[in-house]
């Protein structure tokens, strides 16, 4: 995560990243502007959290003799390519360009 639900719902309903959901005001459609609502709800759940089924496995000491099959096929999944080897030189001033669509945080 990048910033909690709230923070992310906050900055999108600004339309900026140096929005401060606590001081600023956000302005509506028609004009209007507004102060939001602190969020509301539970932060941890009263009970605790439930532990479910110990069902973790350690990973092998060395992966070297497991193989991952994913069918040639596959719409949905793929196996990568190494990386080619980092050559020391960092990337500057580089211009993000982030697009999302659907549910996501």
């Amino acid at each position: 995560f990048v910033a909690s639900p709230e923070i992310v719902t906050a900055l999108a309903l600004s339309g900026r990243l140096d929005f401060n959901p606590l001081t600023d005001k956000v302005t509506g459609s028609k004009g209007e502007e507004f102060v939001l609502d602190p969020p509301e709800g539970e932060q941890l759940p009263a009970l605790g959290f439930d532990p479910g089924a110990d069902t973790y496995q350690h990973p092998p000491e060395s992966g070297s003799d497991r193989a991952v099959d994913v069918s040639p096929t596959s719409d949905r999944l793929q196996l990568l390519e190494p990386f080619p080897v980092w050559d020391g030189k960092d990337i500057e001033d580089a211009i993000v360009l982030i697009k999302i669509q659907g549910k996501c945080t």
